[in-house]
């Protein structure tokens, strides 16, 4: 049995370099609770596939502002008392078009809920709770 690596052959240096700065941009939204920074990352439209995730869920459309006020918001990432941290493997292409570059990622996010008390916008706050998951983005 084999498995063919899709290499493509028209993907820049400049493209690669784009879609790892984007990357890491939008998990720094996340992570900081920054919408612009999370805004910044992200095409006017996108597409995100959430069935590794939360099966239900399913494949949801957004327009960028829409995304980050749905994940900023204070029911979810946008908990002061959340703290979290988000690292995506390698980039791997799953297709690379004139229009269109789909890429994904193996994820790794912990979540902490900060103990009462304390200063929410400290880092270094003291964690009571965590949680970490696995998955693709």
């Amino acid at each position: 049995m084999t498995f063919e690596i899709y290499i493509p052959s028209n993907l820049t240096f400049q493209d690669y370099i784009a879609v790892s700065q984007c990357s890491r941009t939008l998990a720094d939204g996340y992570d900081r609770k920054d919408k612009a920074r999370l805004r910044a990352s992200l095409a006017t439209n996108i597409t995100v596939d959430y069935t590794f995730v939360v099966p239900e869920w399913g494949q949801q459309e957004f327009t960028a502002d829409a995304f980050v006020e749905e994940w900023l918001n204070p029911m979810k990432l946008g908990v002061k008392a959340l703290a979290t941290q988000h690292l995506l493997g390698a980039p791997y292409f799953k297709s690379v078009t004139d229009e269109e570059i789909i890429v994904e990622w193996q994820q790794l996010a912990s979540h902490g809920r900060k103990v009462a008390g304390e200063d929410f916008s400290n880092p270094l706050g003291k964690i009571g709770e965590t949680s970490d998951g696995r998955s693709y983005m």
